[in-house]
């Protein structure tokens, strides 16, 4: 194809052309560098996967600018991680919450046999206070050696809060 190009332009000089052979085709190096990243592409099949392949190939290049903005990260986390390990000064943590705060007792009451409850320390006074509960009821409470009579309990000071039941006429 190309000796028959070529074969007429040379024989008005009185050459001959027998044969052609081309043995190396140079471009210049920028079109080089597209074709090389032409065949990247073309290799890594779509163009997430192929911006994925320059950032990774950007990051092992110490000078670039991908591979300076890492190096300067490690950096600062690796300098960061220092000062804390060596004074004071850095961050304190955050303070420990306060308790939560103690729940009241809880009462059980004896009547006729049964079992009633349990009350909180404002369900019992109220009863007290209506007459519900009295002096000899007994009651438990956990942490308690047994049943007991209110008034042989923290529940006497809710009786003497209370005033007593009007004389009989």
């Amino acid at each position: 194809l190309v000796n028959t190009t070529i074969a007429p332009r040379i024989a008005d000089y009185g050459l001959v052309l027998p044969e052609f052979y081309i043995e190396n085709v140079s471009l210049p190096e920028e079109v080089e560098k597209v074709l090389d990243k032409r065949t990247s592409v073309g290799i890594a099949g779509d163009l997430n996967k192929y911006m994925q392949f320059n950032a990774a190939e950007g990051m092992t290049v110490p000078g670039s600018a991908m591979g300076a903005a890492m190096g300067a990260g490690m950096g600062a986390g690796m300098g960061m991680n220092m000062a804390q390990n060596m004074g004071p000064w850095g961050s304190t943590g955050a303070a420990a919450p306060p308790p939560p705060p103690t729940a009241g007792r809880v009462w059980h009451l004896a009547e006729n046999g049964a079992t009633k409850g349990p009350f909180s320390d404002a369900e019992l006074a109220a009863m007290i206070s209506n007459g519900a509960v009295g002096r000899d009821s007994q009651v438990w409470t956990a942490g308690q050696d047994g049943w007991k009579a209110a008034a042989e309990t923290d529940l006497a000071k809710v009786f003497a809060m209370t005033p007593p039941p009007p004389p009989k006429p």
